[in-house]
Parts: structure tokens; C-alpha cells; sequence
């Protein structure tokens, strides 16, 4: 209809209506009047329109027929509705998932031993949920540093997708053992260094010597070794004191006022212990 209005040059009451009216719910009734207006001064016309509304509704009604019984599949793993009359609960339309190999009996655990499990998998992203799990669950110390092995492989491994959330997982689970690979995880940029940085303030004192040797190399750069200071800041003992003192004596760029900062903390702690 609206192609016979316009080869016609018919008035079309819906394009002659500001702007404002056809976006509205009005300009949906003025196009429907303008049809009905002008189908009613061509019946041969109207006689076609109303034919094809006929077979479009009709069409329609028939294609829903048809799908609510045959029911054809949507996605894959889509499994039809059973329809059975001697039982009056319906079954869902539920994707159909292979059933999942048994998780290795590594904590006792199922939910852990599940997510380690897991971690191994090739798709990165199921390593990325696994590690999730792992982040939101408490650390038990029966096997906390088995569980926090297994995050540092994947946080340091070669693999990019689902690194970021093992880093995260292996901080909150991190321990005095793994002090080596927080290290290496403090060498990286990004989130790597900030999981790394939170799992060695969590280690507490016994990280200390380590990070210690990390402000002392002068081959690092001033923007890891700055972060090492801030750290020694929260877990540094009287042992730390004279390496700082030296950056505050020298002046050194950079490290100066974040080690004297340091050391006022370290003085507190040791008055506070007194």
C-alpha cells in the first residue's frame, strides 16, 4: 500500500506530520489511516492489501503450529521437551553438558581439587574461572601451598588468558615458600605486580629479605625498586633501616623520599612492640 501511495503521489498523512508526531505512538495511526483513507478510493487496491495481510496472518499462525510441535532445535545441545501423559511434571529445555571427568584427589576437597583440575585445561578461559573460584576461597593451610604451586605456575606461565586471575588467586593464597615466584611476579608490569605486591605484604617479614635484595639491584628499574621500598614500608624490620638510610643520604631520585617514608613506618612499628 505504501508503494501504491507513492507511485501515485497520494497524500501521506504520516510523512506530512511534524516530527515530533511520528515518533511518537501517533505517527503509527496516522500510517495505518492513510493506508485505510486511500484503500478506500482503490478497491482494487484494498482488495490486494487485504489478501496479503490474510495470507501473512495466515502464514504466521501456521509457522507456530508447526514449531510448537515439532519443536526444532535452537542451539546445539538443545534437547527437545519430552512430552510425557503419565507424568505431570514437564522436563526443561536444557542444554545437554558431557558429563565431566573426576578431579585427582589432591586436597580432599572436591570444589578445590575440581579447580585445580581445571586450571590445567586448555581453554583459558575455564583456567580464568577456576582461578576465580580459587580467589574467593579460604586459604586452608592443610594444602594451602599446593594450591598456591599450582596458581603460581599459571600466573608465570606462558599462557596470557587466565594469568591475571591466578595472579590475584596465588596472593591470596601465597605463603613464605613461594616468596621466589612473588619476586618474579613483582618483576612484571600491570596486575601481575600489584597481585605480587599484596601476596608479599600478606607473607609478612619473611618476605623481607627478599624484597630487600630487590631494592639493593641496581639493575631493576626505579619504578620496581620504588615499589619494593613501599612494601618494605609494611613488612620491614631494623634490618631494612640501613639500606633505606642510604637513599636518604645519597638523595637518590625517585627513592629517597618514598625510603625515608619507609623508615619513619619500620620506627613506629619497633615503638609500638616496645
Amino acid at each position: 500500500m505504501s508503494y501504491a501511495i507513492k507511485k501515485k503521489k497520494l497524500r501521506d498523512f504520516f510523512t506530512e506530520a511534524p516530527a515530533l508526531v511520528r515518533a511518537s505512538g501517533i505517527g503509527g495511526w496516522l500510517a495505518l489511516y492513510t493506508h485505510i483513507y486511500h484503500a478506500k478510493q482503490m478497491p482494487r487496491t484494498l482488495g490486494l492489501w487485504l489478501f496479503m495481510e490474510g495470507l501473512g496472518t495466515l502464514l504466521l499462525s501456521i509457522s507456530v503450529v508447526v514449531c510448537s510441535v515439532l519443536e526444532p532445535p535452537l542451539y546445539p545441545g538443545w534437547r527437545p521437551q519430552v512430552h510425557n501423559p503419565g507424568n505431570n511434571s514437564p522436563q526443561s529445555n536444557v542444554p545437554v553438558t558431557p558429563p565431566q571427568p573426576e578431579a585427582p584427589r589432591v586436597t580432599g576437597d572436591p570444589k578445590v581439587d575440581r579447580a585445580l583440575l581445571e586450571l590445567t585445561d586448555k581453554d583459558g578461559q575455564i583456567r580464568g574461572w577456576a582461578a576465580e573460584r580459587l580467589g574467593v576461597t579460604q586459604p586452608n593451610e592443610a594444602y594451602r601451598a599446593v594450591v598456591a604451586r599450582k596458581l603460581a605456575e599459571v600466573a608465570l606461565g606462558p599462557e596470557e588468558v587466565g594469568r591475571g586471575a591466578a595472579a590475584k588467586a596465588f596472593a591470596e593464597w601465597a605463603g613464605p615458600e613461594t616468596v621466589p615466584e612473588l619476586i618474579r611476579m613483582l618483576r612484571q608490569a600491570g596486575p601481575l605486580r600489584e597481585a605480587a605486591a599484596k601476596g608479599l605484604r600478606k607473607v609478612g617479614a619473611p618476605a623481607e629479605k627478599d624484597v630487600l635484595a630487590l631494592v639493593q639491584d641496581t639493575q631493576a628499574d626505579s619504578g620496581l625498586r620504588s615499589e619494593a621500598i613501599e612494601i618494605l614500608r609494611d613488612i620491614g624490620t631494623s634490618a631494612s633501616i640501613p639500606t633505606l638510610q642510604g637513599f636518604v643520604d645519597r638523595r637518590e631520585a625517585f627513592l629517597d623520599t618514598r625510603a625515608r617514608t619507609a623508615i619513619f613506618a619500620i620506627n613506629q612499628r619497633n615503638k609500638q612492640k616496645r
